[in-house]
């Protein structure tokens, strides 16, 4: 592929560097979703434009940073900036990134931007199995959902919900999914949730006080 983007059945799809591991069919493999790729039909101009990290990011990155985790295989479910996305490519041999908004993976700034990029729902065009998923989901809690990046539903619950619902089929045995809630959203409801999906064991590894919340990091662990 001598792009980065192409089309394909007028869906949006971002995938590249099949070459750099020798994993010519492994692009095969991951992509053996066609349909479940989508393209974001963008809400406002707010969706169009950059993610830019974020004191939510920025919180994630300490953990990784600190933690230092390493494997053959990473994801990053909501790439955003790519801020973190760029992290986990210096720790483990393959890593892949996806995002609901295809303008906002075309735009990553270059500072963060690395390749192996998929326009989807949550992982629902991927089907590898991966060590680690890290996501920094929409997790406030709305009424409705209006805004993309940031609205997670009743109790800050329905998107977070529905990612663990889709990665929960891609985290190895002993694979871990790390994701980002909040004290100002149902964050024990969504550990009770992985536990309904499979994941053996959901528990809070960090939180970071802020003025009128608490971050929290939750890490669910696949038995």
């Amino acid at each position: 592929m001598s792009d980065k983007y192409f089309d394909a059945t007028r869906l949006q799809i971002i995938i590249t560097h099949v070459h750099k591991y020798g994993y010519d069919d492994f692009i095969v493999r991951i992509m053996m979703n066609p349909a479940k790729m989508s393209f974001t039909k963008l809400i406002d101009k707010e969706q169009e434009e950059e993610y830019l990290p974020s004191e939510d990011t920025f919180f994630l990155a300490d953990y990784l940073s600190n933690s230092r985790p390493g494997g053959k295989m990473a994801l990053d479910v909501g790439s955003g900036s790519g801020y973190i996305t760029k992290m986990l490519w210096d720790a483990f041999d393959i890593v892949i990134g996806t995002d609901i908004n295809f303008n906002v993976l075309k735009n990553q700034s270059p500072a963060y931007c690395t390749e192996n990029l998929i326009c989807c729902n949550g992982s629902d065009a991927v089907s590898a199995k991966f060590d680690l998923i890290v996501c920094n989901p929409p997790y406030l809690a709305t009424d409705t959902i209006v805004y993309a990046a940031t609205d997670g539903g009743q109790g800050g619950l329905i998107v977070p919900s529905r990612i663990l619902n889709s990665v929960c089929h891609n985290v190895r045995h002993g694979g871990r999914f790390v994701f980002i809630s909040t004290t100002l959203s149902d964050y024990n409801g969504l550990m009770r949730h992985a536990l309904d999906v499979g994941f053996a064991d959901a528990h809070i590894i960090s939180r970071k006080k802020l003025f009128f919340e608490e971050l929290l990091l939750i890490e669910c662990v696949m038995g």
